[in-house]
């Protein structure tokens, strides 16, 4: 490896990392304005409102009981077959409404009101119910149209001898508290919800944050880029000592990481271990099979995720080129922005006319002069910036 010298060239690198920030998409609110964001409140308050009416009515309009418990208590071999009796009855009066029971003792028919078991006990001889007030208005008044008339039917008796055995709180007398108490819990949060979403855009409740994505940089130290090779080490050890998280390979006939020494302070040492550490300087090309060895290891290829991957070289790949669009497609695939800085694009006879850089030229972002370190210093510095695709571009140009 050619060795390290200081240069002019130093400030503008520090100035790249500074600005090395790609707004983070994820934290970003995008409110919706005008005639969407009234109109999907209001239609989903209709929907609401109409599926609750609906609900309502057919549960409310007409209520009737269908197979409600009761019980018949018969204590005595006489009494036997008073259930199927008064189960006969009811069924010439309300058929479906009730399911008669019988039970052996009056306790046990107060233990099973009390237990929801049943919802009503008739005393047969008597013309008395026992009901639990407790169970609500609607039950209690779905018995006692049946039961009067039986009453009556069996006795001769006028009004029916009602016994509150369970009766609601004085302070709820009607039994609904617990119901309202539901529904205004239901009415809040349908409420709470609808406000949330129209005022949501409006409220500064989340700031926009920018973070620093990930620079991910492989860069070509084959023989064909010799000449541009100390220069783009001093480049990748400006880029690790000012950009946090950065990371650095080398590809020619192999992969290299070399993030851990550039991460030395004092640059000639970095890269004096730099040239220890890689074995293939100035050799051959392969940069598909190398790429596709760094996404072949499950801990290199996670760096490339949402990463700005910016690739030096000037894209001459020895053989056949599906190698390389293979790795590229793959690449971009996991990439926020993908690069091909090529010393080549400095000459401005230059196209993009070879098969791999026609293969590659859809899947990279930008396709840039890579020739000097004020080229890549300045496109450094416009990475946080929107820009048209290198495919857009050379389209122009061709």
């Amino acid at each position: 490896m050619p060795h390290s010298t200081h240069d002019h060239h130093d400030t503008p690198l520090t100035e790249a990392n500074a600005v090395l920030a790609a707004p983070d998409e994820s934290h970003v609110e995008h409110a919706e304005t005008g005639l969407k964001a009234a109109a999907i409140p209001v239609a989903v308050g209709l929907i609401i409102g109409v599926i609750f009416v609906t609900v309502f009515l057919a549960a409310f309009h007409a209520p009737r009981p269908h197979d409600l418990p009761v019980a018949v208590i018969a204590e005595t071999t006489a009494d036997a077959g008073a259930a199927a009796g008064v189960q006969r009855a009811l069924d010439g009066m309300a058929a479906g409404e009730f399911r008669v029971i019988g039970l052996p003792s009056r306790a046990a028919a107060e233990t099973a009101l009390q237990h929801r078991e049943v919802f009503g006990v008739w005393l047969p001889g008597q013309a008395t119910l026992l009901v639990a007030g407790a169970n609500g208005p609607s039950v209690t008044g779905a018995l006692t149209g049946p039961f009067t008339r039986l009453a009556g039917a069996a006795t001769g008796a006028r009004e029916l001898s009602m016994v509150d055995t369970l009766p609601v709180s004085p302070n709820d007398t009607a039994g609904l508290s617990t119901f309202y108490a539901g529904f205004g819990v239901v009415l809040a949060g349908f409420l709470f919800a609808q406000i949330s979403y129209a005022a949501g855009p409006v409220l500064p409740l989340r700031r926009r944050r920018d973070m620093q994505r990930r620079l991910l940089v492989l860069i070509d130290i084959s023989g064909s880029m010799k000449q541009y090779t100390s220069g783009h080490m001093m480049l990748a050890h400006a880029i690790v000592q000012g950009a946090a998280g950065a990371e650095i390979f080398t590809i020619g006939t192999r992969l290299t990481r070399i993030t851990r020494p550039l991460r030395i302070r004092q640059r000639d040492r970095a890269l004096a271990r730099v040239g220890e550490l890689v074995e293939d300087w100035d050799g051959g090309t392969r940069i598909g099979p190398t790429l596709l060895t760094f996404l072949g290891i499950p801990r290199f290829a996670a760096l490339a995720r949402g990463a700005v991957i910016i690739i030096i070289s000037d894209g001459l790949e020895r053989g056949s080129h599906a190698d390389m669009e293979t790795a590229l497609r793959r690449l971009s695939a996991r990439a926020y922005r993908l690069s091909l800085c090529s010393p080549l694009v400095a000459d401005p006879r230059f196209r993009p006319r070879t098969a791999a850089l026609q293969a590659a030229l859809p899947l990279l972002d930008d396709l840039v002069d890579g020739a000097s370190l004020d080229s890549l210093t300045k496109f450094i510095l416009t990475l946080a910036r929107p820009a048209p695709s290198a495919i857009d571009i050379w389209r122009k140009v061709s």
